[in-house]
């Protein structure tokens, strides 16, 4: 009871840091987006077309441009600061949005509608990529923790719970053009509040042109983001097959619930993660919780039904968001403070393309041999990533001694650019 008393207090002393709130406020505002665009461009594309074949291939538009202009956007913010870049794209990236909708209505070609949404997806403002950074600056380990905690599970209710039911809530009473309407509000309010934020004004920046491979070729930063592509590439095909499996029980419009639960694991995960107090170092815990989401996900295969199935996404989601929270914080322990945020948007990129993957696999195997066959998917993508953490972090270790002495240069460095109450 002591013990969880002491964590929670991390959040409280998260909450009186100066500037923190409000980031944390207005970023979850500039991300909700990030949990509804896919099915708003869906449904709308399809609504003013009518083929839902296009109406994918926007949304792979999207998704794709996104992925791979992510570095870009973050090398961007390392070499120009955070309020110039976010102030920029938080402006075009609604009005590519909204071009969406233009050129569904407009235009009979499907041209228009694609580049619209490669522009959308190539403007995505960093938002995450900038926040977390902060949160690395941050003058204490358990601060540090507590906030990456935080932001794991908000995202999780982003895109599990807020986002998928704020889009469906605005479809049926209006249109889905409605929700990017709210989409490209939400972005712009959002993005410009953080960008306006004192602590992306002040931010650090290196005018110095970067290595030619940028945080690739930083040791062990590539290795991170190949386990992290196959962790994403698990929950990518958990995703499907759970859709397939709810699918084959006639029962698909429950898969949104079913996510949901999946969702609800992971935020324990992730609370419990920033309430708890670890000695053991980051790679060992990276490990560790691979390890947990392997055991988690084997029971799904075996659910004989949606109830059970639901318990076992509960319990298999819990491991989620606690990796994450010890990816960001290897990421952010290993980037150079000069390649700091591009080093963030290469893991959402291999995020990203873990995502696709697994789809795709869990995909082909729900038409080969079933829903169930499928779950057995992310069970072994969950043991390729755990398998690759081993050979892939091994420069982590080196590392692990290094994260308190990284904090404490950033708390004293005089450009550092989250405020605390010393400043």
């Amino acid at each position: 009871m002591r013990a969880a008393l002491a964590g929670l207090s991390r959040f409280a002393a998260l909450a009186a840091e100066p500037g923190v709130p409000g980031i944390a406020l207005w970023s979850v505002v500039a991300r909700l987006p990030l949990g509804m665009t896919t099915l708003a461009v869906l449904l709308e594309v399809h609504r003013d077309t009518g083929s839902f074949g296009l109406a994918g291939s926007t949304t792979a538009c999207f998704a794709l441009a996104s992925g791979i202009s992510s570095p870009l956007r973050g090398r961007l913010v390392d070499r120009f600061g955070a309020s110039p870049v976010l102030l920029v794209l938080g402006v075009l990236q609604p009005v590519a949005l909204l071009a969406i909708v233009g050129a569904g209505a407009w235009f009979d070609g499907a041209a228009a509608v694609l580049v619209a949404a490669g522009v959308a997806g190539a403007c995505l403002p960093p938002v995450g990529p900038v926040v977390r950074v902060l949160w690395q600056r941050l003058p204490a380990s358990e601060l540090q923790e507590a906030a990456f905690s935080l932001d794991a599970v908000l995202l999780q209710v982003i895109y599990y719970a807020a986002g998928p039911a704020i889009v469906t809530g605005l479809a049926v009473v209006e249109s889905p053009a409605l929700a990017l309407y709210v989409i490209a509000a939400l972005t712009l309010a959002g993005t410009v509040a953080v960008a306006l934020a004192p602590a992306c004004r002040s931010w650090p920046v290196d005018r110095r042109r970067p290595p030619l491979l940028g945080a690739l070729g930083v040791p062990g930063i590539p290795g991170v983001l190949v386990v992290a592509l196959a962790g994403a590439a698990s929950t990518g095909a958990l995703e499907v097959a759970v859709t397939g499996f709810a699918t084959e029980h006639h029962a698909g419009k429950l898969t949104g619930l079913l996510l949901a639960a999946l969702g609800i694991g992971s935020i324990a995960g992730g609370l419990w993660q920033g309430i708890r107090t670890s000695h053991r170092p980051l790679s060992g815990q990276y490990r560790a919780w691979l390890v947990a989401m392997t055991i988690g996900l084997m029971p799904i295969p075996l659910a004989p039904g949606l109830i059970l199935l639901a318990i076992f996404l509960i319990i298999g989601g819990f491991s989620i968001a606690p990796a994450s929270i010890a990816q960001f914080r290897l990421i952010g322990a290993m980037a150079p403070p000069g390649i700091i945020t591009e080093s963030f948007t290469w893991l959402l990129s291999a995020s990203l393309a873990g995502t696709a993957l697994g789809n795709a696999v869990a995909g082909s195997a729900v038409e080969v041999c079933g829903a169930r066959g499928a779950l057995l998917v992310p069970v072994a993508l969950a043991a390729l990533a755990f398998g690759c953490s081993s050979l892939g972090i091994r420069h982590a270790r080196d590392l692990d001694g290094t994260v308190s002495n990284r904090s404490s240069i950033a708390r004293a460095a005089p450009d550092s650019s989250v405020p605390h109450r010393h400043r």
